[in-house]
């Protein structure tokens, strides 16, 4: 689960984005429905999950794939959180 690999700061600032709801309609890149800032947020931790493990998140979460390919500030959150859970953290 995400929330062991991630900063609880990180964690409270994914709540407060799913938060605010979604930004964007409903429209689709390439046919998918485009799910909205508010549902892509609020499963953003599960689809990083899948691309860390190197699963195919974007099968499961089509919606989501095609509001991260439309959104430039989700896609910025995604490129984020996926870096902060894959990035090597410093041995204490």
């Amino acid at each position: 689960m995400l929330t062991g690999n991630c900063p609880p700061e990180l964690i409270t600032w994914l709540r407060q984005r799913r938060q605010r709801g979604s930004r964007r309609p409903a429209t689709g890149d390439g046919g998918q429905r485009d799910v909205g800032c508010g549902e892509a947020i609020a499963v953003l931790h599960a689809y990083v999950d899948l691309v860390a493990a190197g699963q195919d998140a974007a099968a499961r979460y089509p919606g989501v794939a095609a509001h991260l390919a439309a959104c430039g500030p989700c896609g910025d959150d995604f490129a984020g959180l996926l870096a902060a859970v894959t990035s090597e953290q410093p041995e204490t």
